[in-house]
């Protein structure tokens, strides 16, 4: 979208880009989250995690999935910024690829052994309709892209089968798979040093961090109130931090009420309406 805007010249691209990408991620979001509420309640666990595997790989861009076509489709779009951004979104592009790929390994994994199944609503087994609609879902992930009414889309997807655009798809996921591998046979120290990390919250450790950092730094500068009563007031820094922290909070929470994302999609719609006429 950026590069459309900064390059009128540019658009045609950039919003097929930005449609193709949504379809894509939509349908590979879907099929992660209902395939994880399935293999939750599965007598057999194996048969879903091996599903769920086909939209993670998508969603991290593996070759010969959607999400490697997707992928040049936004490389090419991305080759008309201007200014330095071309250079600068290709080489963040195959590192969006690395995190995705240690995002959907925590994934498989936490699926897989089934961590917080407790909290779960309880329901015996699945119903045929909900298997059906996500092995349904999961077709889609797999072929829908392929026949998007874009020739730009559908000339990506055939280029993403060649053997040079095969190893630019694929090395972002052995890198990835090799992190993730590292930090699981090195799980205990890393563990001691992020602490506990609540769910979705994958910033946690970093603002322990900063918390602990804005302390000691506070702890040096303390001064007693008085002789006779050493009290420790608080210190500036970590009072903003705190103060900082609350506010980021708050705003989090407004973010997931209905009237949040009525006035977002509302505006959004109308930025893309305003967008669309003018071209």
């Amino acid at each position: 979208i950026g590069a459309g805007l900064a390059t009128p010249d540019a658009w045609p691209l950039a919003a097929i880009a930005a449609a193709a990408y949504a379809i894509h991620h939509g349908l590979a979001k879907a099929a992660l989250f209902l395939g994880e509420d399935l293999a939750a309640h599965a007598t057999q666990r194996l048969p879903f995690i091996i599903g769920l595997a086909l939209p993670a790989l998508a969603l991290a861009g593996a070759p010969l999935t959607s999400g490697a076509a997707v992928k040049l489709v936004l490389k090419d779009a991305a080759a008309l910024a201007p200014g330095g951004w071309s250079a600068a979104l290709a080489s963040v592009l195959p590192l969006t690829a690395v995190g995705t790929t240690l995002l959907m390994a925590r994934f498989l994994y936490l699926t897989a052994t089934g961590r917080d199944i407790a909290r779960l609503p309880a329901r015996s087994g699945n119903r045929p309709a909900a298997v059906a609609a996500w092995a349904l879902m999961l077709a889609a992930v797999t072929a829908a892209f392929w026949y998007l009414p874009y020739q730009d889309a559908r000339h990506a997807a055939a280029a993403s089968l060649g053997a040079h655009y095969l190893w630019l798809a694929l090395w972002p996921l052995i890198a990835g798979a090799a992190l993730a591998a590292l930090g699981w046979t090195a799980r205990g120290v890393l563990g001691r040093l992020a602490g506990t990390v609540p769910p979705a919250d994958v910033y946690a450790p970093v603002l322990a961090w900063a918390s602990a950092i804005a302390e000691r730094r506070d702890e040096r500068t303390r001064r007693p109130a008085a002789k006779s009563a050493p009290v420790i007031a608080e210190g500036p820094l970590a009072a903003r931090v705190a103060a900082a922290l609350e506010r980021a909070g708050a705003a989090e929470a407004g973010l997931v009420l209905w009237t949040t994302a009525a006035v977002a999609i509302a505006a959004l719609t109308a930025a893309f309406v305003a967008l669309a006429s003018r071209t």
